[in-house]
């Protein structure tokens, strides 16, 4: 699960998000403006497109989860981190397919589709723009 400051941060879009797509994993993400600082190991996967973010999976080969995100470009995980510093940027709802659908009608919008390091991944929007932010990641088949 989330750890319960990230989970307060997200609000009540968290809520509206899981009962609409019931996600078969979530994966929060530790925004660092040097990902040389950590002392623990991580593993490179793909940028995140969306946060303007390479992507790091922490502890390699571990159950814990977690992603580390380092910004690529002056994007929104790097507008989170000049305004809260580093911490619980964002959350990722992994899910087999996105529904449009059932989102839409739980009132939430999605960005347009991008790569990211679990698959191809879309935004929710309406949140702040300084985040945390909740992505939406379509697990590779």
């Amino acid at each position: 699960m989330l750890p319960p400051d990230l989970l307060a941060a997200l609000g009540p879009t968290w809520p509206a998000v899981l009962d609409a797509l019931r996600p078969a994993a979530v994966r929060p993400l530790w925004a660092t403006v040097d990902f040389d600082r950590s002392d623990s190991p991580s593993s490179p996967l793909p940028d995140s497109h969306l946060l303007g973010a390479r992507i790091r999976a922490a502890h390699p080969g571990s159950d814990s989860g977690v992603l580390l995100g380092e910004p690529s470009t002056e994007g929104p995980l790097a507008a989170f981190l000049a305004r809260h510093g580093e911490g619980w940027a964002a959350a990722y709802a992994l899910v087999d397919r996105v529904s449009t659908t059932s989102l839409k009608a739980a009132g939430l919008r999605l960005s347009t589709p991008a790569e990211g390091p679990l698959g191809p991944e879309r935004r929710v929007l309406g949140g702040s723009r300084f985040g945390p932010f909740i992505l939406v990641a379509s697990r590779p088949r």
